[in-house]
């Protein structure tokens, strides 16, 4: 049986194996494919020092200071001037004596930095505690999700309401310290992430319109967790026969026809509906998210989805007939196509869904190679690691700082949906034929990658995500 290396060995390798009767292939790199490989060389060597048990720890740091060694020489460096370099920053920084850990570092000016982190810290062992082990079943399992949903509002309702602001009792987190939550809770479990950013956003603009009677109608109940809402208004997107029209009636509006998708089904009281005015504008008002009949009008939910990923999330589907909308319960009215323009400004928004399922599969795919011993497993993964970490501090960023261009964002969504796709491929691969099983976490990051690949998703995210793929 011939097994294929393709790594750099030390140079006494080849004679070791012809005394042990064996025969072999070997080839002369160039200068460069060297300086690749000691790259790669010490990546491994590193790998097996964190993996050694404690007997063997001299044996790896020699295999690293040989490697080292030999890289100095490939680039012809002086050893001299390296340590020199090494004492005069151990004089300007100091050594590692001390074990001393850097946990954060705060701008004394900014005042609400301390309590983001904070939240991001509490949320994340928060998840890790309580969610981490059921994060399977809570894809499937409607009660199991609603009970946790629940168990968050009673416990945690402020988690609820980040972008709420304070004087509405909410917490007020800022646009990085949103979106890195709603990436921890996709790293945790899709289904909770995906059902709790439907409330965050409906709870977002609720609080941004400009009617303050809808405002202290169901804020205050919703900063205490008392009450919830979903949205619906992705239908607006199809600019052709809009499935659902407003007309003016009294002091309010009438809305009849079909709405598509709507999430949370008897978690959720009420619902943010979209309707499309007469002069082509678009109204927000909130409904009550149940069949019922009142003043001659219909609210008819149909009856829930069977989606092959987040089934747990009671997606449903409705029509309106003749359902009166007061004046009181309009939250917003825009121009025509508002939501198309909106939807480019926050195009990166739904990327932290793709990457906190990407974070997830890394986790899983690093566990499998420590099963398998696959030092080629480890490297790939390295690699991947580092593609999330650029791809989520650039949009940290852009989120933080705008600085970029509608098509550079869009790529960057693109690219966050297509990592999280190899990410979550690669946790198939790497656990190998139980990834097949039902409720193996490998299966749930999949499905959860095939959602966050079309969740928010425009024309050109679909052609850009396409055309990456082919690519």
């Amino acid at each position: 049986m011939t097994i294929i290396y393709n790594k750099l060995i030390r140079d006494k390798i080849p004679e070791i194996i012809t005394k042990s009767n064996k025969t072999y292939q070997i080839k002369t790199l160039s200068s460069e494919e060297y300086k690749n490989s000691l790259k790669q060389k010490l990546l491994e060597e590193v790998n097996e020092f964190l993996e050694a048990h404690e007997d063997n720890l001299m044996e790896e740091i020699a295999d690293i200071y040989e490697v080292l060694s030999a890289t100095i020489n490939a680039y012809g460096l002086n050893k001299e001037t390296i340590e020199t370099i090494r004492q005069n920053k151990a004089q300007e920084k100091g050594k590692f004596d001390k074990k001393i850990q850097l946990v954060s570092v705060s701008n004394q000016e900014d005042k609400g930095l301390d309590n983001d982190i904070n939240f991001i810290n509490n949320l994340e062992k928060y998840l890790e505690e309580n969610i981490s082990k059921k994060a399977n079943k809570l894809d499937h399992s409607k009660e199991l999700l609603k009970q946790v949903f629940l168990t968050i509002a009673k416990d945690n309702p402020l988690w609820l309401s980040l972008k709420l602001p304070v004087e509405w009792g909410g917490l007020g987190v800022s646009n990085k310290t949103f979106f890195t939550s709603k990436m921890m809770m996709a790293k945790y479990s899709g289904a909770l992430a995906f059902l709790q950013a439907q409330h965050q956003t409906a709870v977002g603009m609720l609080s941004k319109s400009d009617n303050q009677i809808v405002k202290e109608k169901y804020l205050p109940n919703i900063a205490k967790g008392l009450s919830f809402c979903g949205v619906a208004f992705s239908h607006l997107r199809r600019l052709k026969n809009a499935p659902l029209k407003a007309i003016a009636h009294g002091d309010g509006y009438q809305l009849t026809g079909d709405i598509f998708w709507i999430t949370g089904f008897n978690i959720f009281e009420y619902f943010i509906v979209g309707a499309v005015l007469e002069d082509g504008g678009e109204l927000y008002a909130i409904a009550p998210f149940r069949n019922i009949e009142k003043n001659g009008g219909k609210i008819i939910i149909n009856s829930p989805m069977q989606l092959g990923a987040l089934d747990a999330t009671n997606t449903v589907s409705a029509t309106m007939e003749k359902w009166y909308i007061h004046h009181d319960d309009i939250i917003k009215i825009n121009p025509p196509q508002t939501i198309i323009k909106d939807s480019e400004k926050q195009i990166l928004n739904n990327s932290a869904f793709a990457l906190g399922c990407a974070e997830k599969s890394l986790e899983l795919i690093n566990q499998n190679a420590n099963k398998l011993q696959l030092e080629s497993v480890f490297l790939n993964s390295e690699k991947l690691m580092i593609e999330l970490k650029n791809i989520k501090q650039t949009i940290l960023t852009e989120i933080e700082k705008p600085s970029k261009t509608t098509q550079e964002k869009l790529n960057l969504r693109i690219k966050a949906i297509n990592l999280g796709f190899r990410c979550a491929q690669g946790a198939v691969i790497t656990s190998k034929g139980s990834a097949n099983l039902h409720n193996h976490t490998a299966q749930r990051l999949y499905k959860e990658a095939l959602v966050y690949s079309v969740s928010g998703q425009t024309i050109p995210i679909l052609e850009g995500s396409f055309e990456m793929l082919v690519k």
